[in-house]
């Protein structure tokens, strides 16, 4: 990371070397789990493709290093758009020079107010990123190990997201996130109920009565997935939505490559399986066009660094 945010670094070089040191540190996910460098293969495509992350994240870092050189009022104030061509000039020029400023911006733009509403809009995409970026050099500056590793953590999270949903195109709204403890409880909940209802069920939807007594029973046929659905609430169609997209995807999976390494990965560690469902809480999912392998598999292998680092601190903490 760059260590210096005094005047003597230009908010350009500041932004560039954030951005070649965030990829650096996702190379593994956002690779397809391999050793490729994170950074060129997502600088790959023009304004309207994967490079869109790249761009949100100069703009951020150009927004905290502005807050970090001049104090921070209420929000991040918005960079013009030619300063973060500028530092996506001195990154990759042949990229930066495949369209003009205002279309980076407006593809950008279009992508972050994507993301912010399937998160409810509680925090402008580029106000969130900024905050990140300026947590973790606030507290690099003022030793605090907290609020640093807060911050880098923050920001890494949200660029393997971010990425994830640029590459799924502009092809309409992305769907709502859960909370990924609920979303995983939610998920094996209706699991259970539909397994354990796996031969069509009869459900009672009226009775036949004589002189005052019930003479016969009208019965329809219930799907397992039917009586699974009663477990979510009225107020639950995003989860219904990605619980049954998640459901549909392993399905096509072990159809269509059962020897695939992420599958054979989640069938045989829980802490793998944990890390897919919470993934499916939270990876950008476009509707009913269900989940995307690259971007369920991308977030899968962040929530998989994640545990795995969580267990070992807990491990060497006894």
């Amino acid at each position: 990371m760059p260590q210096d945010t005094e005047e003597t670094v230009h908010p350009h070089s500041f932004a560039a070397e954030l951005a070649r040191q965030v990829y650096s540190d996702l190379t593994g996910v956002l690779t397809g789990g391999d050793d490729k460098d994170a950074f060129s293969v997502t600088a790959e495509g023009g304004a309207e493709g994967r490079s869109r992350a790249l761009w949100l994240l100069l703009r951020a870092a150009l927004a905290a290093h502005r807050a970090l050189r001049f104090g921070l009022d209420n929000a991040f104030a918005e960079p013009h758009s030619e300063d973060v061509l500028d530092a996506l000039s001195l990154l990759v020029p042949e990229l930066a020079a495949s369209a003009d400023h205002a279309t980076w911006h407006e593809q950008g733009e279009r992508l972050a107010t994507s993301i912010s509403a399937s998160e409810g809009d509680r925090e402008a995409l580029h106000q969130a990123l900024a905050r990140a970026i300026y947590r973790l050099y606030d507290g690099l500056r003022r030793e605090d190990e907290v609020q640093g590793g807060r911050g880098l953590v923050e920001l890494r999270t949200m660029l393997a997201h971010v990425d994830a949903a640029a590459q799924l195109g502009a092809a309409g709204p992305l769907s709502t996130v859960v909370r990924p403890d609920r979303f995983h409880d939610d998920f094996l909940r209706y699991v259970e109920v539909a397994q354990n209802h796996a031969a069509d069920a009869q459900q009672a939807v009226a009775t036949l009565q004589r002189d005052g007594r019930i003479t016969a029973i009208v019965t329809q046929d219930v799907h397992p997935v039917e009586q699974a659905r009663e477990t979510l609430a009225d107020d639950q169609y995003a989860e219904r939505l990605r619980i049954e997209a998640l459901l549909d995807f392993l399905s096509a999976l072990r159809r269509s490559a059962s020897d695939d390494p992420l599958l054979r990965a989640c069938s045989e560690n829980e802490t793998a399986f944990t890390a897919l469902v919470t993934a499916a809480a939270t990876v950008p999912l476009r509707g009913q066009a269900g989940f995307e392998y690259a971007a369920l598999a991308q977030i899968t292998r962040y929530n998989l660094r994640l545990l795995q680092s969580a267990a070992a601190q807990q491990a060497r903490a006894h």
